[in-house]
């Protein structure tokens, strides 16, 4: 069986990304590690919350508009060999054990076993990744142009939403 490894993302941060020409590394919040790029080979599946308020209930409706139709994933190939696995070298990327923890709860919060992680410290070019969107529960492949429609439509479904919540 071929591995897929992915890269996620969601719809709304493409034009950037396309504006790019790449995937880049970033910091997240992990001060004096190296920038990664993250990859996976499992299933992102987070875990939902419970809204307890109007705003949070916008919050949450505006979150999932995002994950039901706006998860992309980039598809890395397996033999890149930018990529690393990273239960073998975050000590490499100044990444702390603290911090290394820290990753590891997150992970089990979104159901993912850190033995499929990947990461690169160097920037992955569009061209050489494959685009899916999770559409109705299923990943369908897209080409850029299709991925770039599709972040434009949920783009205008947030609009709509924030207009909503201008009259919480």
């Amino acid at each position: 069986m071929t591995r897929t490894i992915r890269h996620y993302t969601n719809v709304v941060q493409l034009p950037s990304i396309v504006a790019d020409g790449c995937l880049r590394p970033v910091n997240a919040e992990n001060p004096g590690a190296r920038p990664l790029l993250w990859f996976t080979e499992g299933t992102a599946d987070p875990r939902g919350t419970r809204a307890s308020s109007a705003h949070k209930l916008l919050a949450s409706v505006i979150q999932g508009t995002i994950e039901h139709h706006g998860t992309l994933s980039f598809i890395v190939p397996p033999s890149d060999r930018r990529l690393q696995r990273w239960v073998t070298s975050w000590e490499r990327f100044g990444v702390t054990p603290e911090a290394f923890g820290s990753l590891t709860r997150l992970a089990d919060d979104y159901g993912l076993d850190q033995a499929e992680f990947y990461v690169s410290a160097d920037p992955i070019e569009l061209e050489t990744l494959a685009v899916e969107i999770r559409i109705g529960g299923r990943w369908v492949p897209v080409t850029m142009m299709q991925a770039l429609h599709h972040a434009g439509e949920l783009l205008r479904e947030l609009s709509r939403l924030a207009v909503a919540a201008h009259f919480l």
